[in-house]
């Protein structure tokens, strides 16, 4: 299988090095006195754009506005309310920038205004490339009527997967496609006939399957190509020529009865749905039964689940009562898979206290965010609850609805971080919590002790701004998503980074990328790139400790 390409990429485009604020004395003294000004230029050429759309959006939701570069790529936003604004650029032929933004996922930095406050900012815009190319059938006609799709490789819940980005097109009566407003990287390019036929067999077998550049139907042997700021790239490509095959079989509730109505979903274990618009997808019949047709080979998981009637009253009926689920693992090869049974099961409830360790005390109030996840990012998204307190009592939790095995990860306030989870006095920190049998009993244990590991990235001789630092454990065991012990944090404008709350008595490795994915810092092939060369230190109880980090060229 071939593996897929990590490259590391610096997405950020915004230049917010200097913002520059002033007062504005003509201005009145009101709420919406505030401004923001600018100028918008090319990255590779430092040209002005002009007809950028620069929309500025409030950090607190509810007011947006717009404004439009002139021939000098400059732009002024008047009449502003004080606090903060999200600042978006826009402009065909150009990658969407948003100001202050270090990767893809960012949503930027805001600028914050008082009244009667003027700031002047620059951004820096890279332009965009495309993908276009042509696709044709197993008999070399072109494809009509094909959905592509441009992919990114990524770190999801600490499995590597194909992620579409950007926009999709659809292949015109020559089989041509275009895929535009790419940023540079890596790229891996899909095609899924976007066809509805009955479900029948000959549907089945003339439909085909989802394909990968250069023609292939499992998505280990996609071919990445890379794509170069502002440039183009044509392919063509066969769909692939295998038998999509069907999986069928029965869904029973947790009474063990047929549960008709319920939704069925076929997922890749990398999280991944498949499967087209054709047949009876999602939905199990009056008796149970589903049939989900034109799945490639490979493996998968089948999940199953619904929720039952919600109580008219509070405290009418078992929370865990109101929602059924299963998960069954399956391989599909070039035979059809039937007569599978899928028997859902009812949650469990996860109940607890927070404590603090000895020598702690806890603050009051105390506000944490509990989050279960279930193991391989598979079925629900994560259970996420909020638990207050405003004394000083020990503080209980309830998680409801669970189910399977599940991993339990704490959210905390400045100043806390966590020492231990414990289930039935066993340590389970990073490590599954079985809920097949009876929930265990379950003590969360803080700590005021916090580590703090600060530093500052340089090239030897001067700070080196934009940085991200990685730092990861020797012992590779805690590599694996999620875990306390690997993170990465970003250097500022003059290089300096903090990362808190590491456990302690480890000895870790930390080294400096010129930029990073968010969940990439659980890809284990880059951990062990990256160890090559990295520092190393080792944390103590409550520590804080000051490295240097040189960024290698």
């Amino acid at each position: 299988m071939t593996r897929f390409v990590f490259t590391v990429l610096l997405l950020a485009a915004a230049l917010p090095a200097s913002v520059e604020t002033q007062d504005r004395a003509s201005a009145p003294d009101g709420l919406a006195s505030a401004a923001i000004a600018g100028q918008i230029t090319s990255a590779d050429s430092g040209a002005p754009i002009r007809g950028a759309q620069v929309r500025l959006r409030s950090a607190t939701g509810g007011d947006t506005r717009l404004a439009i570069t002139d021939e000098g790529g400059r732009f002024e936003a008047p009449n502003l309310f004080s606090g903060g604004w999200l600042i978006t650029v826009s402009k065909n032929g150009y990658i969407t920038t948003r100001y202050g933004q270090r990767r893809s996922s960012d949503e930027g930095t805001p600028i914050t205004l008082g009244a009667r406050q003027r700031a002047t900012i620059a951004i820096a815009v890279q332009r965009a490339g495309a993908i276009t190319g042509r696709v044709f059938d197993e008999f070399g006609d072109p494809l009509q009527g094909a959905r592509i799709q441009a992919m990114r490789s990524r770190m999801v819940n600490g499995i590597r997967q194909l992620v579409a980005v950007g926009s999709s097109d659809t292949t015109d009566d020559t089989g041509s496609f275009r895929v535009y407003g790419l940023a540079p990287g890596t790229y891996y390019v899909s095609s899924m006939l976007r066809a509805s036929a009955p479900d029948t067999d000959l549907a089945q077998n003339t439909l085909g399957a989802l394909t990968y550049y250069p023609g292939t139907a499992d998505v280990g042997e996609a071919q990445g190509m890379v794509l170069r700021a502002g440039e183009d790239i044509n392919v063509a490509f066969q769909t692939a020529p295998i038998r999509s095959v069907r999986v069928s079989g029965v869904v029973l509730g947790a009474n063990g009865a047929p549960a008709a109505d319920t939704p069925v979903r076929l997922l890749r274990l990398d999280g991944n749905q498949v499967g087209t618009t054709v047949g009876n997808f999602g939905q199990s019949a009056a008796d149970g039964s589903f049939s989900i047709i034109n799945v490639p080979p490979g493996p998968y998981v089948l999940v199953a689940s619904r929720m039952g009637p919600i109580p008219s009253r509070p405290g009418g009926a078992d929370i865990n009562r109101l929602f059924e689920e299963a998960t069954v693992p399956i391989a599909v090869g070039t035979d059809d898979v039937g007569g599978v049974t899928v028997a859902m099961t009812f949650g469990t409830t996860l109940s607890g206290t927070i404590v603090a360790d000895a020598g702690s005390t806890l603050p009051s109030p105390l506000r944490v965010e509990l989050v279960a996840r279930t193991q391989a990012a598979i079925g629900r998204g994560p259970a996420i609850i909020q638990v207050s307190r405003t004394t000083g009592q020990p503080t209980s939790f309830q998680i409801p609805g669970l189910l399977g095995s599940v991993t339990l990860g704490v959210n905390l306030p400045d100043g806390l971080m966590l020492a231990a989870i414990e289930a039935n006095g066993v340590d389970v920190t990073d490590k599954p919590i079985d809920l097949r049998g009876a929930a265990p009993d379950i003590r969360i244990v803080l700590s005021t002790r916090v580590t703090e590991v600060s530093g500052v990235v340089s090239n030897g001789r001067v700070p080196v701004a934009g940085a991200s630092v990685v730092v990861f454990p020797d012992d590779r065991t805690k590599w694996a998503f999620p875990s306390r012990y690997v993170t990465f944090a970003d250097a500022d404008g003059q290089g300096r980074f903090v990362i808190r709350r590491l456990p302690s008595h480890e000895r870790y490795f930390a080294a400096v990328v010129t930029s990073l994915d968010d969940g990439d810092q659980f890809d284990q092939e880059l951990l062990e790139r990256l160890r090559e060369h990295a520092a190393t230190f080792t944390l103590g109880e409550g520590e804080r400790k000051t490295i240097s980090l040189t960024l290698e060229r």
